[in-house]
């Protein structure tokens, strides 16, 4: 942002308007300053022919005095312009040397896209022929393949006829097993009878021996 000084109709410098610089140069800045010059001019020349036309006694030392703000405002206005003129060398330097170091990174950029070119077409032949050999190896590995599916044909035909006398020797053993857990039936109904006996057993010798204590206690008793 730039606030502009400007020069009102008593010779005095005034804060004028407030402008966006970012799009402002050079020649901009000096359109605004000769303007204000040519006014300062004007309104000098307007206050020195009223002064020839007064009877003032220091009509010579106003002169004199407007001379010197005038010459002082044109200074100030020519430095102005040399600085302004500084900045825009300044930014000219900036600009080529801006150019020049876009135009480094352009050529950089080249030599690197050739240099990716040049690697990726080298990987492109190593690709090839790394294609070919896989390419060769499958066509090898599918007459491999071919040659092992027939085999396992013949092996599957094999396999089948052997399935289909396992089938039979499954039914065979499923009516063994048949037959063999009947015998485990009538087996266990053995076994139960033959616990209940041995269980009658333990009860009658459990008697036994109640009454062969209570024999031993009649002997004891017949001895005292």
């Amino acid at each position: 942002m730039l606030t502009e000084l400007v020069l009102n109709s008593d010779s005095e410098w005034t804060v004028g308007d407030t402008f966006d610089t970012s799009g402002m140069t050079g020649e901009y800045y000096k359109m605004r300053y000769q303007q204000q010059l040519q006014l300062g001019r004007r309104i000098w020349l307007e206050e020195y022919q009223k002064l020839k036309k007064g009877n003032t006694t220091d009509t010579e030392q106003t002169i004199q005095a407007l001379i010197m703000c005038l010459e002082e405002k044109e200074r100030k206005v020519k430095e102005k312009e040399k600085e302004v003129q500084e900045k825009e060398n300044e930014k000219e330097r900036d600009v080529k040397l801006f150019h020049w170091q876009m135009e480094q990174k352009e050529a950089e950029k080249d030599q690197e896209i050739k240099r990716y070119l040049h690697q990726l077409q080298e990987k492109d032949r190593e690709e090839a022929e790394k294609e070919q050999r896989n390419h060769n190896q499958l066509q090898e590995k599918d007459r491999e393949l071919q040659e092992k599916d027939r085999e396992l044909q013949e092996k599957d035909r094999e396999l089948q006829e052997k399935d289909g006398k396992l089938q039979e020797k499954h039914r065979e053993l499923q009516e063994k097993d048949m037959e063999l857990l009947e015998k485990h039936r009538e087996l266990q109904e053995k076994d139960r009878e033959l616990q209940e006996k041995h269980r009658e057993l333990q009860e009658k010798d459990m008697e036994l021996q109640e009454k062969h204590r209570e024999h031993q206690e009649k002997d004891r008793e017949l001895q005292e």
